[in-house]
Parts: structure tokens; C-alpha cells; sequence
């Protein structure tokens, strides 16, 4: 492999005697020269060169790559390479930090990352290079170099920060004292930019080490003092330039990485309640979903799921149920706003389809992660909306056909789908799970036995009308792509989680055997009109969804897709017929369903 250094030698001698913008260097050519260090990468590590001679190519490659940052028509592929290098780095520290015998190198006097951070923003700041091709720089400087430092790591990242920090700072005190006078870039865009540097930074540098990327997780909390000592700029930037939707993007997606790289956990608890305060006033004064977004996250990792074990101390036990007990409340905060604000009326959903979106996937999070602390919290009465589940239900059916938005429908198809299936969670085997599994079965059959308050041409309960909805949908409500997914959420899926629920073997003595036939079959009369299905079409379905009730098979689940979805496309295009007939429009429509 020793010819591979020598070729990397010959180019970069070939092209040390010509600067970047020199006639006599074909431009097609010093790209090329870009692309190709950049995929050699990782020949340009001391440790992969012959013991002798002995030849560092990094500090040529390093100077040749930065000044083809320099010229516009070179610095992407320049950033690119210099991306591939720091990360192939990062690849030889971490195998390296795995073996007995360590012989990683180390870059730092040749790729210092602190001196080469500041190089690359003064650059970028005075229009020498361009924003995207330093970030794209310092992302695989952090993620390759500043994340596998063995010491001196937390120094360098608060001083990157400290440096973003001061020039955001003073950026926003221009807005205050000069008001709308602009100067060469827009300053909310500075300060977008500057918030995008912050989140490389944060996201990236987490510590690497034995254990993949969790490796750092026992770090010194490093990520929650960076974010107390942002604060302060993080809401002067709110305060300018929350009418920004860019700018709010941007400041979300910073505070969504700052929490999934806090290390530990519990470091960032201080800040939570600060946190989740700015953001429900972000959601409430400026209406953007990425505050709603960036919520979703805080019981993503904080929630449950992410708690410690049951071998904790009492201090961390009661911490951690302390947090749960917040984190339920933020999910009533959240909804009381959304449901205020923004989906009072059916015509709201089409109006905020991206509130709609991101509501339902927090609220899915909240019956994937603690399902049996929020039916707790509802049957103690010590909910603030104590008809918020059915609430849900409620709205959820509005949504599903009224919506034309596709991505809002799938959040709504997920949603239901993790709420059916919230009792249903066979990974646990112990019987304290088991009782918690029951537990929470029989309160979502509550809720489906709740009189359903929405439109009158429903049946009366939440659950047969949810089941009569479904049914609509897959003879043609709602988008050809939601009917069946295998990864993502769809009708299929919603269907196969009722039939689950609605199993004889998993109903309580309380409700008859015949409860899934039942809801079913009214379902599929009501729903599914003549014109679009036979009779005998119409038994096969139903008999189908019983089965898989019934049987409990897990292995039946691509049969039962495969049966339900040709089902829903001879609905479709039988409908469609109906249409181009002109029967609908004679015949009238009601809130989808062709009347005949």
C-alpha cells in the first residue's frame, strides 16, 4: 500500500507551486485532487504510512485543502475532504481505543482544532469562504477530532462556544442599538448561522469512547453549563427575532442536541423546568411547531425510557419521579395550547397542518413511553384537562379525513396506532409488567367506551366510531400511501392494533367476548357503502380482522396487511368509477360518504 503516500505526494507537489486561482492549474484538476485526498483519507494518517522513511503528509494536505477553501469554484470539494479526514481520524481513535496496543495518532499539531475553528470563521464571517463549506469543516473537526481528545476536551469546546457566544452577543446588540438598519448579511442571519455552529459544536463533540457513541455517558456535565451560560443570548435572540421562523428552527434544534448530548442525564435536570417554560412560551407567543418539535424531544430523553434502573437509591427514585410528574403536566400545558390556539374548530386542522403533525407525534410519545403513569394521573382526578384522552380520540377522527395533508394524517395514524397497541407490549415478562401491561389495557378499553361527542352520523361510542372512521379511510378518505407500510404507520397497521385490543383474550369479564365482531361489523356496514364493496367482500374483511383477533397470530400480521390492503384498493377504484359516472354528484355527500 506504500504507493498510495507516494501518489498523495505527487499531487500535492504537483500543485504546491500554484495557488488556487493560478491559470496553470486546471480547475477540473484541483477538485479532482480535492475528491480524491478526501477518499484517501485515511492513508493520510502517520500510523498508515511505511515505518520508513518516516513522512507526515498532513500538514501539506491540511495547507493545500485551506487554501482551496479560498476560491469559490474549489472550497466544496476542499470542505468535503477535509470533513472525510477528520472523521476517517476519528475512525482510527476509535478502533484504536478498542485494542491493547493504542497506536492511533494524534492530528493535533497538524489539524489544531481550536486554531483551525477560529481560522474558519473569521473566513467565513469576512465572505472569504462560504458559510455551508465551514460548517461542513467544523462538524467533522468536532465529530473527529475534538470528540476523541484525551484530555483538554471541555476547554476546547467552551471556547468554540465561548466564541460563537460573544460574536451572537454582539450581533444582537447591534439590532438593539441600530434597530432595521441592515449592514451587508441580514443579522437575523448571522445569528441563524451562528446557532448552527453552536448545534456542530454540541452535537459533535460528544465524548467517543469504549462503548460507541454512549461512551461518554458519565461525562462531567459539560453540555448543561454550556447551556446556562447561553441563556441569556439564547433568549435576547428569542426576544429579536422570534417572527423568524428560520432563526426559531435553528434555536430548537440547538437546545434538541444540547439535550441528547448531556452527559449525564441528570446534569441537565436544573434546567428543565427553564427550559420547558421557554418553549411552551415559544409555542404559545409565536405559534411555530418547532417549539413543539423541540418538546417532543424533552420526554424523549428524559422521559421513562431513558430513566435508570430500579436499583437506584431513594434520592434518584424520587428525582426521577419528581421528572415524571413534570413531564405529564408539560403534556397538559402543551395540549392547552394547541387545543386554544390552534384546533378549536374542524377547519383548524387544514389551517395548521404542522401544528397537527407534531402534536400527535408528542402525544404518541407520551402512550409509547408512560401510558400507565398518565392513566394513573387520570383516574387519581389530578389531570388539569381531565377529559384530555378523549379529547384526543376526539380531534383525532376530526383530523383523519378532514386534514389533506399527508404528513399530518400520518401523524395521526401513528398516534393511534401507539395508543392502541399502549396495553399490548409483550417485551416484558415480569409480572409486575404484566400487571402494569393490564392495567393500562383496561383503561384505553375505557376510553373506547366513552360516548363519542363528535358528529352525529357516528356510532355512539369513541370506539366502533373510531373503527367506522378507519374504515372510510381505506375506501378512500385519506392518501393511497397511508393504506399499508411496513416500517412507517398506516391504516393497516391502525387496524391490526383495534383487532389486538379488541381481542377476546385480552378483554376483561366485564365486556362480552363479541365486543371486536360487534364494533367491527357496525364499522363495516356503516363505512364501507355497497357501491364500493359486495356483501361478500365486506364478510371477508370482517372475518379477516376477527380472526387476527382472535387467533392472536403475530406471523399473521403481512397476511393481514396484504388481505386488508387489496381490500381498500377495489374500494378506491370502484369509487373512483362511481365518481366518473357522476353518481356521487347526483347523489349528495356528507362528510365523506357517498349517500345512495
Amino acid at each position: 500500500m506504500s504507493v498510495v503516500p507516494q501518489l498523495i505526494s505527487l499531487l500535492l507537489s504537483y500543485h504546491s507551486s500554484a495557488p488556487p486561482s493560478s491559470s496553470s492549474t486546471p480547475l477540473l484538476l484541483r477538485v479532482t485532487t480535492n475528491h480524491v485526498l478526501g477518499r484517501l483519507a485515511p492513508f493520510l494518517l502517520p500510523s498508515s504510512l511505511p515505518p520508513s522513511p518516516p513522512t507526515d503528509l498532513l500538514p501539506n494536505t491540511y495547507s493545500f485543502l485551506l487554501s482551496s477553501l479560498s476560491s469559490p469554484s474549489t472550497s466544496s470539494s476542499a470542505a468535503r475532504a477535509l470533513h472525510d479526514i477528520c472523521l476517517a481520524f476519528g475512525r482510527a481513535r476509535g478502533s484504536g481505543s478498542n485494542s491493547s496496543n493504542n497506536n492511533s495518532p494524534s492530528l493535533l499539531p497538524s489539524l489544531p482544532p481550536l486554531p483551525l475553528f477560529e481560522q474558519l470563521m473569521h473566513a467565513s464571517l469576512h465572505g472569504e469562504i462560504k458559510y455551508r463549506d465551514e460548517v461542513m469543516v467544523l462538524e467533522g473537526l468536532c465529530e473527529g477530532v475534538v470528540a476523541y481528545m484525551q484530555g483538554g476536551r471541555e476547554e476546547v469546546v467552551g471556547q468554540m462556544v465561548g466564541i460563537i457566544g460573544k460574536h451572537m452577543a454582539g450581533v444582537l446588540q447591534e439590532e438593539q442599538r441600530e434597530g432595521g438598519r441592515e449592514g451587508v448579511k441580514p443579522r437575523f442571519q448571522s445569528v441563524e448561522e451562528d446557532l448552527e455552529r453552536l448545534t456542530a459544536v454540541v452535537k459533535g463533540s460528544e465524548p467517543r469512547g469504549q462503548g460507541g457513541r454512549e461512551g461518554g455517558k458519565d461525562g462531567a456535565g459539560e453540555v448543561a453549563q454550556i447551556v446556562q451560560g447561553l441563556l441569556p443570548v439564547l433568549e435576547a435572540s428569542y426576544q429579536a427575532y422570534k417572527s423568524k421562523v428560520e432563526v426559531m428552527e435553528k434555536l430548537c434544534k440547538f437546545l434538541k442536541h444540547a439535550m441528547r448530548a448531556a452527559r449525564p442525564r441528570a446534569s441537565f435536570y436544573p434546567l428543565l423546568e427553564p427550559l420547558i417554560s421557554f418553549l411552551l412560551r415559544g409555542l404559545s407567543e409565536t405559534e411555530q411547531s418547532s417549539f413543539l418539535y423541540c418538546l417532543s424531544y424533552v420526554l424523549s430523553e428524559f422521559g421513562p425510557r431513558r430513566s435508570s434502573s430500579s436499583s437506584n437509591g431513594l434520592q434518584q427514585q424520587q428525582q426521577q419521579q419528581q421528572l415524571l410528574a413534570r413531564l405529564l403536566l408539560m403534556f397538559e400545558e402543551v395540549s392547552q395550547i394547541v387545543f386554544s390556539s390552534f384546533l378549536r374548530t374542524a377547519d383548524d386542522f387544514t389551517d395548521h397542518p404542522d401544528i397537527v403533525e407534531e402534536y400527535f407525534y408528542f402525544a404518541s410519545k407520551y402512550f409509547s413511553h408512560c401510558p400507565l403513569q398518565l392513566a394513573a394521573r387520570c383516574q387519581r382526578g389530578e389531570m388539569q384537562m381531565p377529559a384530555l384522552p378523549q379529547t384526543l380520540l376526539h380531534t383525532a377522527m376530526v383530523g383523519f379525513v378532514t386534514l389533506q395533508h399527508k404528513d399530518a394524517q400520518r401523524a395521526i395514524v401513528h398516534f393511534l396506532e401507539t395508543f392502541l397497541s399502549a396495553g399490548l407490549d409483550s417485551s416484558s415478562s415480569s409480572s409486575s409488567s404484566s400487571s402494569s401491561l393490564q392495567e393500562t389495557h383496561a383503561w384505553i378499553l375505557s376510553l373506547l367506551h366513552l360516548p363519542n361527542e363528535t358528529q352525529s352520523n357516528l356510532p355512539p361510542f369513541l370506539g366502533p366510531a373510531l373503527l367506522f372512521k378507519l374504515f372510510q379511510g381505506l375506501a378512500g378518505e385519506i392518501d393511497d400511501t397511508l393504506i399499508t407500510d411496513e416500517d412507517d404507520p398506516c391504516l393497516c397497521g391502525v387496524l391490526y392494533a383495534a383487532a389486538r385490543c379488541l381481542a377476546p383474550p385480552s378483554l376483561p369479564p366485564s365486556l362480552p367476548p363479541s365486543l371486536l365482531r360487534e364494533w367491527v361489523l357496525q364499522a363495516v356496514q356503516g363505512g364501507i357503502g355497497e357501491h364500493l364493496a359486495s356483501p361478500q367482500e365486506r364478510q371477508k374483511v370482517w372475518e379477516g380482522v376477527c380472526r387476527v383477533g382472535e387467533g392472536g397470530r403475530e406471523g399473521g400480521r403481512r397476511e393481514f396487511f396484504s388481505m386488508v390492503a387489496d381490500f381498500a384498493w377495489n374500494c378506491r377504484e370502484r369509487g373512483r368509477k362511481w365518481r366518473r359516472k357522476g353518481w356521487g354528484r347526483v347523489e349528495g355527500r356528507k362528510d365523506g360518504i357517498l349517500e345512495g
